[in-house]
C-alpha cells in the first residue's frame, strides 16, 4: 500500500480528538457490531457532539458529517500515472 496523507478542512477539535482516542480503543478490542462499538463508547463516557450517550443513529450521523470534506489523499508510484 502507498503512503497516504489525511486531507481535512479544518484542524480537529478537542471534541474530535476525544472521540478519536475513544475509538482506537473500542476498535482495539475488535468489535465490529454497531450496537457493541455505541454500547462501548458510552462505556468509556464518551458523548456525541450534542453532549449525550451515543446511539446508533447519532454514531452514524456523525460519521458521515466528520467524513464531509476530509479524505486520503494517495500519492502514486513515480511513472505509474498516479496522482
Amino acid at each position: 500500500m502507498e503512503p497516504a496523507w489525511q486531507s481535512r478542512v479544518c484542524a480537529p477539535s478537542e471534541w474530535e480528538l476525544n472521540l478519536a482516542e475513544a475509538l482506537e480503543n473500542v476498535l482495539s478490542q475488535e468489535l465490529q457490531d454497531l450496537a457493541q462499538i455505541v454500547d462501548a463508547l458510552n462505556t468509556l463516557g464518551s458523548v456525541d457532539s450534542d453532549d449525550q450517550n451515543w446511539t446508533e443513529a447519532s454514531f452514524c450521523g456523525e460519521m458521515a458529517r466528520l467524513a464531509q470534506g476530509n479524505g486520503l489523499l494517495w500519492r502514486g508510484r513515480s511513472g505509474d500515472g498516479g496522482s
